[in-house]
């Protein structure tokens, strides 16, 4: 099996990928734990609303159709980005927006009607752009490193949820390092990034050579 140089770096954008939405699955999910530990008033039912933004995800099969269908004509060899890359500027905003109304130097029940706003529409954003990756996750490589692509999934996930979990846990706990405030700001800055990296990835030469997996997903589809 022998990888090309646009491969490899694409792997690496669809990990970065991946990586922008374990990290907020796992802001959703650490955060609630914070706020139960520093606001004695905060109840578990209060709590639980924040995990009702996770279920978009669950209707990702309603967004299909309108993110592989929809695309403008005069951007259709970057069609999978028209969606990744201003769905990660709208999350990026959304942190930088949260951040400016977060004072805390934790997570707080204040905050709570906040978050479900900010999470909602983070997961709304997340699950749409997700089609987007997953179908650009296997057109950048050739059929046989499909798998290898589907594996970057798992890892991103990993990393992207792990690093929220352990900066939430240790940055913004009681001896904590950071702000509830930097903490989002950072949350943004690595959204734009993402956005950006797979922006320039897209149009410089690197993808040149993804043609050759959405040919390839065509050539399996015609022989079905």
């Amino acid at each position: 099996m022998t990888w090309r140089a646009c491969e490899v770096i694409h792997l690496i954008v669809i990990t970065l990928l991946y990586a922008c939405q374990g990290m907020t699955g796992g802001t959703a999910a650490i955060a609630p734990i914070l706020i139960l530990d520093n606001t004695p008033s905060a109840t578990v039912s209060m709590l639980g609303t924040l995990t009702l933004a996770g279920y978009f995800a669950s209707f990702k099969f309603v967004f299909a159709p309108l993110v592989d269908g929809l695309s403008i004509p005069a951007l259709a060899k970057h069609r999978r980005v028209q969606w990744i890359f201003p769905l990660h500027l709208v999350m990026a905003a959304g942190y930088a927006t949260l951040a400016v109304h977060s004072g805390e130097d934790t997570f707080t029940a204040g905050q709570i009607p906040n978050l479900i706003i900010a999470l909602t529409a983070f997961s709304l954003c997340s699950s749409v752009q997700d089609v987007a990756v997953d179908a650009w996750a296997v057109e950048g490589v050739s059929e046989d490193k499909a798998a290898t692509a589907g594996l970057m999934q798992l890892v991103g996930m990993l990393l992207g949820s792990s690093a929220a979990t352990v900066l939430v846990q240790a940055g913004l706990g009681p001896n904590g390092f950071m702000k509830v405030t930097s903490y989002l700001y950072l949350c943004a800055a690595f959204a734009a990034f993402v956005a950006v990296v797979s922006a320039l990835h897209s149009a410089l030469s690197f993808s040149d050579c993804l043609g050759s997996g959405e040919q390839t997903s065509s050539a399996v589809g015609d022989k079905k």
